[in-house]
């Protein structure tokens, strides 16, 4: 039975422990009931000690806790334009990539900034062309400004450009996380990352959380942001 940490309990000590049973039995049993984090060294001790037991008897491994923790080239925190693409980078480059996003692909520029402004404002475009246009030898009668269709194409185009994003990501690879992640500690393996209550071991990590409107100090601001009496540049955009 093997208990603890395997960032504790070293790799080369359970590769003697295995070696020294496997002296006595052909038959060996793992029970990792109460193991709460393994190493990549303790994974590739396990491994290897399974091919060596197919020789001369058999080592079987049982009671793995789904929770142990994966280890990961790299974890990026933020699914904006620069956590996103740097994950599609790292994953063309051979390594194993995760990244967290709490909300939507794409960050602020695709879902609350740039596109969502830029689709608006072609809108109003396309309907100050249409009744100033006959400056340009061109009549239109009856053009009107129909503002809820307005921003359902608006949500069209957002959707499909986050979920262009989503499919590229798992084209090449990247393990997204839609959860919110918070940095535990950096231990001999790597960056520790929760999320929803389940650990991930990065040896390397990229954070590209991005911003977030800044509210002034004025006293009943979050009790209106949460009524809907005041608004940020998210919520401003779906009236």
């Amino acid at each position: 039975e093997v208990s603890g940490r395997l960032d504790t309990i070293t790799a080369p000590a359970l590769d003697s422990s295995i070696n020294e049973c496997a002296e006595y039995t052909k038959n060996l049993i793992l029970d990792l009931q109460n193991l709460e984090y393994i190493s990549s060294a303790g994974l590739r001790v396990l491994l290897s000690a399974q091919n060596k037991m197919q020789n001369t008897g058999s080592m079987k491994v049982i009671n793995v806790c789904s929770e142990i923790m994966e280890i990961f080239d790299l974890i990026v925190i933020g699914g904006g334009p620069g956590g996103y693409l740097a994950a599609e980078r790292a994953a063309h480059a051979g390594l194993k990539t995760l990244l967290f996003e709490k909300r939507s692909l794409g960050g602020v520029c695709l879902n609350e900034g740039c596109i969502p402004t830029k689709t608006l404002l072609n809108s109003s475009k396309m309907y100050r062309h249409a009744t100033e246009s006959e400056a340009y030898g061109v009549v239109a009668t009856g053009v009107t400004y129909d503002h809820a269709k307005v921003i359902e194409r608006k949500n069209k185009v957002v959707k499909t450009l986050v979920s262009g994003v989503g499919a590229k990501l798992k084209k090449c690879g990247v393990e997204v996380v839609k959860a919110s992640a918070v940095i535990k500690e950096r231990n001999a393996e790597g960056f520790v990352v929760t999320a929803d209550g389940k650990e991930y071991v990065g040896k390397q990590l990229l954070i590209a959380t991005g911003s977030s409107a800044a509210l002034p100090p004025i006293d009943g601001l979050a009790d209106s942001l949460k009524e809907g009496f005041a608004l940020t540049n998210r919520e401003i955009l779906d009236l």
